[in-house]
């Protein structure tokens, strides 16, 4: 679970590593640090608690019927080794952020070029 920001700043960083040096690895992934994988639910309640104003999810089925991989995780390694990158938000701030960004929008549309804006400033900031 990421923000969009995480990996775009991470393919950004590769093209300009690639523009100096043709022989780095062409294949990235641009993942979560492994102690932010987290289960769905785990997730889910970071989004309801995210929302401005009240928020719930409704699941259906026992848990016993419902399919979840144990593990779902990108492999960032060569991008650590390579590229010196790191993901700049915890899962639980991703999630707070693309939530607080679905919730503007919902409300009001027009703000989501502003949303947007402010957002990656703020992730521009994170990453000094």
């Amino acid at each position: 679970w990421q923000h969009v920001l995480e990996p775009i700043s991470g393919y950004l960083q590769a093209v300009e590593h690639l523009a100096k040096d043709r022989t780095l690895p062409r294949h990235w992934n641009f993942g979560p640090r492994p102690e932010d994988v987290l289960p769905v639910k785990d997730v889910i309640d970071f989004a309801c608690d995210s929302w401005n104003g009240p928020a719930a999810a409704k699941t259906t089925g026992t848990e016993q019927e419902w399919y979840e991989a144990r593990t779902l995780v990108l492999d960032s390694t060569l991008a650590k080794k390579y590229l010196d990158w790191v993901p700049s938000l915890t899962t639980q701030q991703a999630v707070a952020w693309t939530t607080q960004w679905y919730d503007a929008f919902y409300r009001d549309p027009a703000t989501a070029p502003q949303t947007t804006q402010s957002q990656i400033s703020a992730f521009t900031a994170l990453k000094g």
